[in-house]
């Protein structure tokens, strides 16, 4: 294996930084600092990742609500997230 290059030391803080961390393993990977095999298994995991933030936004999206996801947000302060475009109306008890 060879010697790992210098990436951020939490890739799934947030959006920005996994994209970053991605960016970097592919950088990586062209100068020889990583095989092949090693990044699959990272951009495997990434998209993982990704896919689980896509499930929970959909099911905000239905339920009308636009919740502060601190992967997607980072560290923004949104609080008082208006409802998302077009999102259906939350159900009344």
């Amino acid at each position: 294996m060879k010697s790992q290059p210098a990436i951020d030391k939490n890739p799934t803080a947030d959006i920005t930084a996994l994209r970053n961390h991605l960016v970097s393993a592919f950088d990586s990977l062209r100068t020889g600092q990583m095989d092949s095999k090693e990044l699959v298994e990272i951009n495997n995991t990434a998209g993982k990742i990704i896919s689980a933030c896509k499930v929970q936004l959909a099911y905000h999206h239905l339920r009308g609500e636009a919740p502060h996801i601190p992967f997607i947000h980072g560290n923004t302060d949104t609080t008082a997230l208006p409802p998302a475009s077009g999102a259906l109306a939350a159900p009344q008890p």
